[in-house]
C-alpha cells in the first residue's frame, strides 16, 4: 500500500499542471513601499541603485521573472549571497539598510492557500 501511495504521489506531481505565476516585486525601504516592479513585463535586464539617507547602497538587478541584490556595502552581504528570487516563498532582506524585497503573486486568488499557508 505504501509503494502504491508513493507511486501515485509521484505521478500526481509529475502530471499536475504547473501554474505559470506572475509576480510583482515590492521593494520596501524603512517599511515604506519604495517601488513596485511587474517582473512579467520586464523585456530586458536592468539594474538600479537604492541609496539610504546615511549614504549606504544596494544595487538591485531585475530580469524577467526574477530580482536580486547584486552588490551592497553592508558588512555581512547576506542579501547578495541569497541570489535571485523567483517565487514568493522567501523575501530578500538587508537588515543593516532596512531593505526588503518580496514577490506578490498576481495570478493566485487571495482566498486560495499559497505554498506556506497551512
Amino acid at each position: 500500500i505504501l509503494v502504491i501511495l508513493c507511486i501515485f504521489s509521484i505521478l500526481t506531481l509529475y502530471f499536475y499542471p504547473k501554474q505559470n505565476r506572475q509576480y510583482n516585486a515590492l521593494i520596501y525601504v524603512d517599511g515604506r513601499l519604495y517601488e513596485s516592479i511587474a517582473l512579467y513585463e520586464v523585456t530586458s535586464p536592468y539594474c538600479f541603485t537604492i541609496t539610504t539617507d546615511d549614504g549606504h547602497y544596494n544595487e538591485i538587478c531585475v530580469e524577467q521573472g526574477s530580482i536580486r541584490i547584486s552588490s551592497a556595502d553592508c558588512p555581512d552581504l547576506l542579501c547578495v549571497k541569497q541570489g535571485p528570487i523567483t517565487n514568493n516563498l522567501l523575501p530578500i532582506t538587508c537588515l543593516p539598510h532596512r531593505l526588503v524585497i518580496e514577490l506578490e503573486s498576481i495570478t493566485t486568488p487571495a482566498n486560495q492557500p499559497d505554498a506556506i499557508t497551512h
